[in-house]
């Protein structure tokens, strides 16, 4: 089903240097029930790169929790100047479950080098927007470089600005899924997704279980999958400390047998 993008033209100068900005959870803020207060985005060719990036991240991660029908593009720069509502956040916000309609909040406008990959990172959040979880986080990052990559678009400067330690919760976490990538797969790695578990009774807040997808790997791709994320852990959870408090991050319990693991959790 074609994906109808609401637009609106949006001339906005952002100042923002960091590739994805200040992410925050949109579909848990209220910030949907005023998505009408930020101006939408207008950029030719955009409604066909979502629906790629919709295709690609299907490819990867199997089907979306909810069914995308509708991508709503807004700038995070509120329309009123005087307005008390946020700006420069970027987020992926639920509207209408049974609709399937979403909005996507970018600091950075058209034509800013960092535009797709926000854009990119964001369309992956489609997938499941309960997530808040730095492995998903790390996961969406890696979606994005393949996404640009796939349309021709430069990724080297985000690489080289995660190597050199760069937005830590982003950059390590992104690492993380490379290194994890080349011992599992991509197939493997992209079904992180389906061990998404409920982190309070609604489900409106989700993680990852990744002792559950351990068990997934061959014996030696378990304990190799295990080490790459212990030997990033401190650094990551240092990241999620001072940036994402409100996100999940549990570490392996490699070699405990499920019931010890549920009691440490």
């Amino acid at each position: 089903m074609t994906i109808q993008i609401r637009t609106i033209a949006a001339c906005l100068l952002l100042s923002v240097l960091s590739l994805l900005s200040t992410t925050v959870p949109a579909h848990t803020t209220g910030f949907a029930g005023n998505h009408q207060q930020y101006p939408s985005i207008e950029h030719p060719g955009i409604t066909a790169f979502v629906e790629r990036g919709i295709t690609l991240s299907t490819a990867l991660f199997g089907r979306p929790e909810i069914v995308v029908r509708e991508v709503d593009l807004r700038i995070s720069q509120p329309t009123d100047a005087n307005s008390k509502l946020p700006k420069g956040f970027t987020g992926t916000s639920l509207r209408d479950r049974e609709q399937g309609a979403f909005t996507i909040f970018l600091s950075r406008k058209p034509g800013n080098i960092a535009f797709h990959g926000q854009l990119a990172h964001e369309i992956a959040h489609l997938h499941n927007p309960n997530l808040y979880d730095v492995y998903v986080e790390g996961l969406n990052t890696l979606f994005a470089a393949k996404l640009l990559a796939s349309e021709g678009l430069g990724w080297g400067r985000w690489e080289r600005h995660f190597r050199r330690g760069g937005d830590p919760f982003y950059g390590e976490s992104y690492l993380l899924m490379k290194e994890l990538e080349s011992i599992v797969g991509e197939q493997q790695l992209g079904s992180l997704l389906h061990h998404a578990v409920n982190s309070n009774r609604s489900g409106s807040r989700m993680h990852i279980d990744i002792d559950s997808w351990l068990d997934t790997l061959t014996a030696d791709q378990r304990e190799r999958s295990a080490a790459a994320i212990l030997t990033r852990a401190g650094k990551m959870e240092r990241a999620r400390k001072a940036s994402r408090p409100h996100y999940a991050f549990y570490q392996p319990l490699i070699g405990l047998e499920p019931t010890q693991r549920l009691a440490s959790k």
